[in-house]
C-alpha cells in the first residue's frame, strides 16, 4: 500500500505531469514502432519513425525523472496541486478533444480566450480581444504567408 506521503507526492503537479508525460512517451513509442509499423532504420539511414521514436523516448525518460523528483521532494508545500493548475489542465483536455471538431484556428482562439478569462481571471472583453489578435497573427503568418496547412473547422476557418 502506498503511504500518504508518497500519494501526496504523486498527486503533486510534478508527480502528475511526470506520470502523464511518461505514459504519453510510452504510448507514442509503441504507436510509432508497432501500430504504424514505420521503419526506424534501413540501409539508407534513419526512417520515418526514427525522430518520433527518439523524441518519445526522451519524453519518457524526462517524465520518469520528473515523477521521481516529485517523490524525493515530499515536504515542500509549493509542490501541491493548485486550483489554476487544475483549471488549466481541464481547459487543455477539453480543447484537445474539441480540436478535430472545431478546427485549429478556432480552438486556438477559444483556448486563448478561456485561458485569459477563466484561468488568469482577466476581463472578458480583454480576453476576447487578445484571442482575436492572436488568431489573426497566427492566420496571417502561418496560413497566409507561409502556406501551412492548418486543420480547418467544418465552417472553413
Amino acid at each position: 500500500m502506498i503511504s500518504r506521503v508518497y500519494r501526496q507526492a504523486l498527486l503533486s503537479v510534478d508527480g502528475l505531469s511526470g506520470l502523464f508525460l511518461t505514459i504519453l512517451g510510452l504510448f507514442c513509442s509503441y504507436e510509432m514502432r508497432f501500430v504504424q509499423q514505420l521503419v526506424v532504420w534501413d540501409e539508407s539511414g534513419p526512417g520515418p519513425a526514427w525522430l518520433p521514436l527518439v523524441m518519445s523516448l526522451i519524453l519518457t525518460v524526462l517524465g520518469l525523472k520528473l515523477a521521481m523528483s516529485a517523490l524525493l521532494v515530499r515536504d515542500n508545500p509549493s509542490y501541491s496541486f493548485s486550483r489554476p493548475t487544475l483549471k488549466y489542465t481541464i481547459l487543455i483536455m477539453s480543447l484537445a478533444s474539441l480540436f478535430p471538431v472545431i478546427g485549429g484556428l478556432s480552438s486556438l482562439t477559444l483556448f486563448v480566450a478561456m485561458e485569459l478569462w477563466w484561468v488568469e481571471q482577466e476581463r472578458m472583453r480583454f480576453s476576447i480581444m487578445v484571442s482575436l489578435i492572436v488568431a489573426f497573427v497566427v492566420w496571417f503568418v502561418f496560413i497566409r504567408l507561409l502556406g501551412v496547412a492548418f486543420p480547418l473547422s467544418p465552417w472553413g476557418f
